[in-house]
This record gives structure tokens, sequence and C-alpha cells, in this order.
């Protein structure tokens, strides 16, 4: 009988621990899913659903992919002024100066659906390099 016993405990700590572990697994999967569900919602909210330009030339705030774009494109900028530096030993006065030499195209120049331009300005050894205001 202590056999039959010892048996039962063995098959009920298996089951307990495939069941436990089944439930944890399922339980982190729903909580990935919700977690791309909320972030896929949220760029196709953003994107399909932003605001309209409000009148008098004022724009609609940027979305969030926009402000991915701009990350991406200050940091091409970045990169490309510390070339140009590198070549010609200072930063250049404008950032016209970079698609000229090669470096990027016209379309890194200017925000990502707005056509206008970075805040970009030369400080003697450095320099600032802004998103401009929508």
């Amino acid at each position: 009988m202590s056999l039959v016993r010892t048996r039962q405990r063995a098959r009920l700590r298996a089951f307990v621990r495939t069941t436990s572990f089944a439930a944890l697994r399922a339980t982190a999967t729903a909580l990935l899913v919700l977690a791309f569900l909320s972030v896929g919602t949220r760029i196709y909210l953003d994107r399909f659903w932003a605001p309209e330009p409000v009148g008098s030339g004022v724009s609609a705030p940027p979305t969030s992919l926009e402000w991915l774009q701009t990350v991406e494109h200050m940091e091409e900028l970045e990169a490309a002024l510390e070339v140009f530096r590198l070549r010609h030993r200072a930063y250049p006065d404008a950032l016209v100066r970079l698609p000229e030499d090669g470096l990027v195209g016209r379309r890194a120049l200017a925000f990502p659906s707005y056509d206008t331009p970075y805040y970009y300005r030369r400080a003697g050894a450095t320099f600032e390099l802004l998103p401009p205001r929508y």
C-alpha cells in the first residue's frame, strides 16, 4: 500500500509541475501578445488616425513613427557632420554642405513629412543639432 501511495504522490507532483509550468508559459505568452498588440495599435493609431494639420500654418504634433525617423535622421546627420569635420578640419557652416559632399541625401536634411529643415548651428569646435518645431 505504501508503494501505491508513493506512486500516486509522484504522479501528483509531476502533474502539478507540468501544469504550473504550462500555466506560467501560457501567462508569459499572453503578456507578450498583449504587449505586441498595444505597440502595434499605438503605431497604427498614430499613423492612420493622427490629427490633421491645424489652420494658420501650424502643423499637428509628430507621430511616434515620425519621431523614430527623426532620431534616425539626426544620428545619420551627426555621423555625417563628424566625417565632414575629419575631411575638412571644421564643421560645415550649414547642413546643405553635407549632400554636396556626398555624405547624406537631401531628404535627411528635413523633418519627416513636414519639409522643415533641422536646426543646426556651428559653435566653434562643436555643433548644435535639433529637430524643428512643428
